[in-house]
């Protein structure tokens, strides 16, 4: 792609100031106006809620307007935010932790010197926004569902656990919403999982990220799901978790990405911002200061590593892994960081066919990342770095190795030595049920 090299040799200076205004569309909908350096960059971001917005809506939009500021602001690493609608000093500070953690991951994917969040300026004190009197039942949740693994495990887990779950469907992730959308509607029927679909419309946004970012959009190597979504998602969840009665707001984040942490420039950033358990801890906090005090984020696979989460799919729920939507790119592409790690561990599982994809990612220079992997698989900080090397690992131990698979001859030739009486360990590391802070005693995972 000629876009990519073109950013490479630019280089990317953040931009000096963003500013966001909200406007009614419609009893359901609200339109994020924004500008980023007067007139360089302007669109709408559209959200539709499944309901029409009452009183209580509209007054938490101050505090999801500061977040969604924030998700803007670090695609672009705006310097500066201003607010065309009210706001408060203590919602500003809330959410600092945040935009730190954004501007940071962001900062270290392009190589860039660490950037300290932006300054964020408002002109009208916002009044009361946090719903007091709001508890919603305990036992029901309001599941941000994408038809992934992660989420519809979440939700055969809540389900266990006696959790009425209410799914939402967000279609945020650019490439991706049409395999998504056909996942959620067909395991929908097969779960009778009854769903809503929160209407999520971004149109300014390729071109937006496309200017501010190096490592973005390279075709397999980096996706186009946008940076921050989880925190624009969470807090446009918000509204919804209220109107179902909602105790709590369920999220497909597992042990890997809450736990991955990397040290850039002298400074330990988690990895995955508002997945990380430092995130899920903070952006609790903020929902729970500014809009609903009772709600709670309940990730139900925060204790399952990523592999343990592919066992139980492919293992206990094959029927329903065959139908969930994972690629990076939306169709099972066989080239990306995903397709390499699912084909992996259906081969190590014995489950092989589960998931269907375009090419072999094992053969030949199909996947990139696997012969990044191979080469340099000493690089702690590569994520999954167990997960792959177990699976490599027991591929080379069973011998199974195609034609057309050079680089697990590679790794059986320069790697496996290395790490076969490591093999057992890390299957129990991978395994493991481990604890969350934010998971209640009382919920049971497999």
């Amino acid at each position: 792609m000629g876009g990519e090299d073109e950013r490479s040799r630019r280089g990317v200076r953040p931009a000096r100031v963003l500013r966001l205004a909200w406007r009614r569309a419609g009893e359901a909908g609200i339109d994020w106006h924004y500008d980023v350096d007067d007139g360089r960059f302007a669109g709408v971001l559209h959200v539709s809620h499944p309901f029409a917005l009452d009183a209580l809506d509209v007054r938490l939009l101050a505090p999801i307007g500061v977040g969604i500021a924030v998700f803007l602001g670090q695609l672009c690493l705006a310097r500066s935010i201003e607010l065309a609608f009210p706001a408060t000093a203590a919602m500003v500070e809330g959410i600092r932790p945040l935009a730190e953690m954004l501007y940071d991951v962001r900062c270290w994917k392009d190589g860039a010197e660490l950037l300290p969040p932006p300054q964020i300026h408002y002109t009208q004190e916002a009044g009361e926004t946090a719903d007091d009197a709001y508890v919603g039942e305990k036992r029901r949740s309001c599941l941000l569902w994408s038809g992934g693994k992660d989420s519809t495990l979440s939700a055969l887990l809540l389900r266990k656990n006696g959790y009425d779950v209410r799914a939402l469907h967000i279609p945020a992730n650019a490439g991706m919403e049409v395999a998504e959308r056909e996942a959620a509607v067909r395991l929908a029927g097969e779960l009778a999982l009854p769903y809503q679909t929160l209407d999520f419309k971004f149109p300014g946004y390729l071109p937006l990220a496309d200017a501010y970012a190096v490592n973005w959009n390279r075709y397999p190597l980096c996706n186009t799901v946008p940076f921050g979504r989880d925190l624009a998602l969470a807090l446009l969840a918000t509204p919804v978790a209220r109107h179902v009665g909602a105790a709590v707001v369920s999220v497909g984040h597992e042990h890997d990405c809450k736990t991955a942490y990397f040290t850039y420039l002298g400074k330990i950033i988690p990895r995955n911002d508002v997945e990380s358990t430092r995130g899920a801890l903070a952006l609790e906090h903020y929902i729970q200061q500014f809009l609903l005090p009772s709600l709670r984020l309940l990730p139900p696979l925060a204790p399952l590593p990523e592999f343990r989460v592919l066992y139980e799919m492919l293992v206990h729920h094959p029927q329903v892994a065959a139908g969930i939507s994972f690629c990076f790119w939306g169709d099972n592409c066989g080239r990306c960081s995903k397709c390499f790690r699912y084909h992996l561990a259906e081969r190590v599982l014995r489950r092989e066919g589960t998931f269907r994809f375009q090419v072999n990612p094992l053969e030949g220079d199909n996947c990139p990342e696997l012969a990044e992997f191979v080469e340099h698989w000493r690089d702690e900080s590569t994520l999954f770095a167990q997960q792959l090397l177990y699976g490599l690992g027991r591929l080379v131990e069973r011998a199974d190795i195609r034609p057309g698979e050079v680089w697990l001859e590679r790794f059986r030739d320069d790697v496996y030595p290395a790490v076969a009486s490591r093999l057992n360990a890390l299957e129990v590391e991978l395994m493991t049920v481990y604890s969350d802070p934010q998971l209640p005693d009382d919920f049971v995972v497999p």
